[in-house]
């Protein structure tokens, strides 16, 4: 069974973990990544009193600053698949690192101890993501605890979705929804109050409950209708069967949204969501026929970032990808080669 040996595996993660000392727990800025790093730190510290935890929240290309910036720490990576710059830091330093993540890797470092299905050659290797990766990690403990809910809920809209909704048992989909969105929907700088209601609530309708969350899911809904609304404002290339979007620097938040919902509106089309900064291109890939037209958004990403010497990857239907500014009609032209 591979869960089994998910299992076997993560147990042999779990001891390779220091026993004391200081951890810096590095996630993804989804709701996969901000609710794997609520619940790994809340239960390794279980585990290993001796352990303090430090989160950070981000997106991949910042994982090599804030290592740096933070020399003293054990960097553990939720939801973050290494990234060349990172790989090369981590090999020049020597510096041992940590990783949970269900994204294919194009770089292993020799000092990064990862827990990935995809190491273990599992068939369908990304369907198990981060979240639940982690639920195997300390299954016993989260399952006492009542925190599977928070294991649903950062798989929720994902395409691991379906097949780990057994695992749940019988949660209701309506209020899973209901909770993602309002993780989702949490701006960088009110997140230390997500991550106080997570360590107080004891159960999901609780959670859902949250005036001040339920308040910040409006706001931004609010913003995201309006964006959606006026898309062609945005629109820098369109065609048949694809839609170049590129927002300005202070919707940021708003760009994995935008991407997601627009590409459930139109399945048929592939959409490019990105702001441009300091002289990059920050795209959100959504397309949700790759499946049945055979495109794989992770793989072309991923090679388009190696040939300009950035970042990118993800999975089928999903991925980001870093384009510098000078070859934004080469990514338009590769696009459209994709898509034909």
């Amino acid at each position: 069974m591979d869960v089994g040996r998910l299992m076997e595996e993560g147990r042999r993660f779990l001891s390779k973990l220091p026993r004391s000392g200081r951890l810096l727990i590095v996630a993804d800025d989804d709701a996969d990544g901000v609710l794997s790093a609520h619940l790994f730190a809340r239960y390794v510290h279980k585990r290993n009193p001796y352990l303090s935890t430090l989160i950070t929240i981000t997106q991949r290309e910042r994982m090599t600053d804030i290592l740096a910036e933070h020399p003293d720490y054990t960097p553990v990576l939720l939801d973050l698949s290494p990234t060349p710059q990172l790989a090369g830091y981590l090999d020049e330093t020597g510096r041992k690192a940590f990783a949970v993540d269900h994204h294919p890797w194009n770089e292993h470092p020799h000092t990064l101890t990862g827990y990935n299905p995809h190491l273990l050659g599992v068939p369908n290797a990304s369907k198990y993501n981060t979240g639940f990766l982690v639920y195997l990690l300390f299954r016993n403990e989260i399952n006492k605890s009542g925190d599977l809910w928070k294991v649903a809920v950062t798989s929720f809209g994902d395409s691991c979705y379906d097949y780990l909704k057994p695992y749940y048992y019988g949660l209701d989909e309506r209020t899973v929804e209901l909770a993602a969105h309002m993780v989702g929907s949490v701006s960088p700088e009110k997140l230390p109050v997500l991550f106080s209601v997570l360590e107080e609530t004891k159960d999901i309708g609780e959670f859902v409950g949250n005036e001040e969350l339920l308040r910040m899911k409006r706001e931004f809904e609010r913003g995201l209708h309006d964006i959606l609304s006026n898309l062609d404002k945005y629109l820098v290339e369109g065609g048949k069967n694809y839609q170049i979007i590129v927002l300005p620097p202070e919707r940021a938040r708003f760009k994995s949204a935008v991407a997601t919902v627009a590409s459930k509106r139109n399945p048929d089309v592939l959409f490019a969501v990105g702001i441009l900064e300091d002289g990059i291109y920050n795209f959100s890939l959504r397309y949700q026929q790759a499946r049945e037209r055979k495109v794989h958004l992770g793989v072309f990403a991923s090679n388009l970032g190696r040939r300009w010497g950035t970042n990118g990857g993800g999975h089928a239907p999903a991925a980001g990808l870093r384009v510098p500014e000078d070859r934004l009609d080469e990514f338009i032209a590769e696009v459209r080669k994709l898509l034909s």
